[in-house]
């Protein structure tokens, strides 16, 4: 058996014709076109049969050469053009959906399936860019973290102050269509951009507890006619969403340095001050501030050539600790020149208020293990980072999104 090109009247090509001018069956909006071809057979005891075999008869999801969108899902009928004739006609079947699709009880779809119970359409994923701090580069061997989850490369200066930059990463997004009888419409302001608070699957995708953001729904009231009539059918809902899935768990959490320019304060200790120690001062600590005070800071005096100069450790305190500590000293100038008439000591204490933003500890105290120049300094200590929420976290329940994807 082979192929035949047909010739209808005038020596036009049929199968040619049917492309341009085919049939199509329209059914809730879902159009399915007919391609027909011509076969002739060696003899009149081939079947349908022998027809499907062919090389020239289209394979299962092939596309119509004309509609790529549309395909061939094995529907097809294939008969002779009379009793004994040598020529068959075959009607073969193009659809942008397959017919074989199952609903959500996995019956087979048909025009009489009601449009809720079909399994969510248009389902897409896409992979937007999102613009995040650059704080840590990897290592040479890919690590962002060693084993006691230290950042191995911080993205800093060469003084060792952190670098404002920016980075990229990729997030991944789900989009789909489903059909519902019943949809609030206040759900685009009571769900939309909230996270969702228990595991959940959608579409057939396992979505960790507090791992996805869905974007505002988007929803549209439909009404189905029966043929011929301006009876109602089906009414129904809908509804378009996009679900922003976080992967990397840092895209749906706000992280931020715990920095600021008021701190609470411990007593402070005076002990190492050289000044202090030469005058006998016995009282050297100052009271703790435990309500935030604005950050100033003094240096430690030192002693060189009977002189005195702030050249100890760094000092931080509250504005009241400081004049407290101013005290002090104006009480130790004024022993060590009672003990040396000759002296006349005047050690003026220096006071600086921080305006750059320090690092803290969770109770608001300064975490001076991260400040250089500071008795306690450690190198290898990093800033704490503190994380938010910027969206509400809720259960998804009522929503009641589909389950089930294409296939289950």
């Amino acid at each position: 058996m082979h192929i035949f090109k047909y010739k209808g009247q005038g020596g036009a090509n049929h199968d040619e014709s049917m492309f341009t001018r085919m049939s199509a069956n329209v059914t809730n909006g879902l159009a399915t076109i007919t391609r027909r071809m011509y076969f002739e057979a060696d003899s009149g005891s081939e079947d349908a049969i022998d027809i499907m075999v062919l090389d020239e008869f289209p394979a299962k999801y092939a596309a119509h050469p004309k509609h790529p969108a549309y395909k061939f899902y094995g529907n097809a009928n294939i008969q002779p053009l009379s009793e004994r004739s040598s020529y068959w006609m075959a009607d073969l079947e193009y659809s942008a959906t397959d017919p074989n699709a199952t609903d959500m009880d996995g019956e087979a779809v048909t025009s009489e399936t009601k449009p809720w119970r079909l399994r969510p359409d248009n389902i897409s994923f896409t992979y937007p860019e999102v613009i995040i701090p650059f704080e840590a580069g990897y290592d040479a061997k890919g690590r962002l973290r060693d084993e006691k989850g230290r950042v191995l490369c911080p993205v800093r200066n060469s003084a060792g102050d952190p670098l404002l930059a920016e980075t990229s990463v990729r997030n991944l997004q789900m989009s789909f269509t489903f059909a519902t009888r019943q949809w609030d419409i206040n759900n685009m302001l009571d769900f939309g951009n909230t996270i969702n608070s228990h595991e959940i699957t959608v579409c057939g995708l396992k979505i960790p507890a507090c791992s996805a953001m869905l974007l505002p729904p988007e929803c549209s009231y439909i009404k189905v006619y029966h043929d011929n009539s301006s009876r109602v059918k089906w009414e129904y809902w809908s509804v378009n969403i996009n679900i922003i899935i976080d992967r990397s768990a840092r895209l749906l959490v706000r992280k931020m340095l715990n920095v600021g320019s008021r701190a609470r304060f411990k007593e402070l200790d005076l002990s190492q001050d050289e000044l202090l120690k030469d005058a006998g001062i016995s009282n050297k600590t100052i009271e703790g501030t435990s309500t935030p005070s604005q950050i100033c800071r003094f240096r430690l005096a030192r002693k060189a050539n009977n002189s005195y100069y702030p050249g100890g450790n760094i000092v931080f305190c509250s504005w009241d600790q400081y004049l407290s500590a101013r005290k002090i000293y104006a009480d130790a100038c004024n022993a060590l020149n009672k003990k040396d008439k000759n002296l006349k000591l005047e050690y003026d204490l220096q006071c600086e208020q921080d305006n750059v933003k320090m690092p803290l500890v969770e109770n608001g105290y300064l975490l001076t293990k991260a400040i250089p120049g500071t008795a306690d300094y450690d190198p290898s200590e990093k800033y704490q980072e503190q994380y938010f929420r910027e969206y509400p976290v809720v259960s998804w329940k009522s929503l009641d999104l589909p389950e089930k994807g294409i296939k289950w």
